[in-house]
């Protein structure tokens, strides 16, 4: 007991960056509650149905069929090369849209539970991420299946997958995290974070290849950072290594996202529960 009261008083006077860095460690400590939360939020939302959370795979996989279909006889190109690509892009594309827009109404969301509850700021994102991720995984089999199908080769570069999703996390926790802070004092945010998604897909190569555009609007695709952050995970699904470019890019997201979330902490941590 006075051990505790000790490290509650060292808290009262540390400074807002301790506070900061603080709040972000011992939300990773809390990994047993945020992935028993994640895998209970994926669980509970396919409570009583008959196949459960395979209504994701299969309800991505009819899409990106369609979409496939459609798109190689729009394009006139072989729908056995088209389907894989649109497949290993989509996984992703929906990976780090659905984390970043539900980010945005994260703590308004729960309110509540921050108010009442002694959980840590971090821990609400690393929830969300955790159902980020099982979600990602489901998608992940059906597109892996659709590799299989179109007879695409699979090479030992798929293991490069794994590493790949966790850099691609590591870069979009701290946005996400930032989005909910920002979201809970400027409400506009969440629609607009939203608009931006919707825009983007079309502006992103998930269904179109970068060569389609040619040299003079390549400018699209290089400084897209959404272009670079897919190719992590869809270049080794498709037999290929993710070029030195979009791994420097994705940690360039990383580190500029970690210094924003801790500035953003710094100022602003003690408002968060006020703003909701």
């Amino acid at each position: 007991m006075p051990k505790l009261i000790d490290y509650y008083s060292n808290l009262s006077t540390a400074s807002p960056l301790t506070l900061a860095w603080h709040d972000v460690l011992h939300g990773f400590r809390s990994y047993q509650t945020w992935l028993y939360m994640g895998w209970q939020s994926v669980r509970l939302q396919y409570k009583r149905s008959l196949i459960g959370p395979v209504w994701i795979s299969f309800t991505s996989g009819i899409y990106i069929l369609m979409v496939g279909y459609v798109m190689s006889s729009l394009f006139t190109m072989r729908s056995t090369e088209l389907i894989p690509w649109i497949a290993t892009g989509f996984i992703t594309w929906s990976l780090f849209t659905a984390f970043l827009n539900d980010s945005s109404t994260l703590f308004i969301q729960y309110a509540a539970m921050i108010k009442y509850t002694c959980h840590h700021y971090s821990f609400y994102t690393l929830f969300l991420m955790t159902k980020s991720i099982i979600v990602f995984l489901h998608n992940f089999l059906m597109a892996l299946g659709v590799i299989i199908f179109f007879d695409t080769p699979l090479t030992w570069h798929m293991l490069i997958v794994f590493p790949s999703l966790f850099l691609i996390m590591m870069a979009l926790l701290p946005w996400g995290f930032l989005l909910s802070i920002l979201s809970a004092r400027l409400r506009d945010l969440p629609p607009m974070i939203a608009a931006i998604f919707t825009t983007g897909l079309f502006v992103t190569p998930v269904m179109w290849k970068p060569e389609q555009l040619g040299s003079e609007y390549i400018y699209i695709v290089l400084y897209n950072p959404f272009h670079h952050i897919i190719a992590l995970i869809r270049a080794p699904l498709l037999g290929e290594f993710p070029l030195l470019l979009n791994i420097a890019v994705t940690f360039g997201v990383a580190i500029g996202g970690w210094v924003l979330l801790f500035i953003c902490l710094t100022f602003y941590r003690q408002r968060i529960a006020f703003w909701i």
